[in-house]
């Protein structure tokens, strides 16, 4: 199983990979991880990613969140 950070190396580094995650998120994102093999469910992804985001979310990215948006920004 792969770590956090091996995973998001792994999708940092492919624009396919990406694109799969952006279709899967949020509501197939449990059966992404587990496809890619990630050793986290959905609850422990999301923490990883808050605990390595810059700052909060102001009103109007948490409302894009709570519309789709994925919260998870791959550096490129």
């Amino acid at each position: 199983m792969k770590t956090a950070d091996e995973f998001n190396n792994e999708i940092a580094g492919s624009e396919e990979l990406r694109k799969e995650f952006n279709a899967a998120y949020p509501d197939a994102l449990d059966a992404f991880l587990k496809k890619h093999d990630y050793g986290a469910d959905v609850k422990e992804f999301t923490a990883f990613v808050r605990a390595h985001s810059e700052g909060e979310l102001d009103d109007d990215d948490a409302a894009n969140a709570a519309g789709g948006y994925p919260i998870f920004q791959v550096a490129k």
